[in-house]
């Protein structure tokens, strides 16, 4: 009888559970509330957004990376902990950056790699979330 109802009582647990909403999962915190809040802002506004936080081990790379791809505009986001840290990987970002005739734009801890060139309401609408 044991047996029987331990899995009952989770088949009803899980059945109660579901939600009939539908409306998307909460995304996971990202570490670092500026990069929360583009985030949320870049996808409300109808943008594709990939990335998290760095690796462990990679020390190169900025502390959260959004990457926006969309039809018409690419672009990474780097948000870093400190502005010192930014202004360090600014001029590494612009050398690569200009290897494929991309731009970037660095406003205290949070540099955009413009990989295609957005059109005027893209790029506002981006740079209205990133910074």
């Amino acid at each position: 009888m044991r047996r029987l109802l331990i899995p009952t009582i989770s088949l009803l647990l899980v059945g109660c559970s579901r939600s009939e909403s539908t409306s998307t999962p909460t995304a996971a915190e990202l570490g670092l509330q500026r990069a929360d809040q583009a985030r949320a802002c870049l996808s409300d506004a109808g943008f594709r957004i990939m990335g998290g936080p760095r690796a462990p081990g990679d020390r190169n790379a900025p502390d959260v990376e959004l990457i926006v791809n969309d039809s018409g505009a690419m672009a990474f986001l780097g948000y870093y902990k400190e502005v010192e840290r930014a202004k360090r990987f600014e001029s590494d970002l612009r050398r690569n950056a200009r290897r494929f005739n991309g731009s970037v734009e660095r406003r205290g801890p949070v540099s955009v790699v413009w990989v295609r060139k957005p059109s005027p309401d893209e790029r506002r609408r981006i740079e209205g979330c990133a910074f």
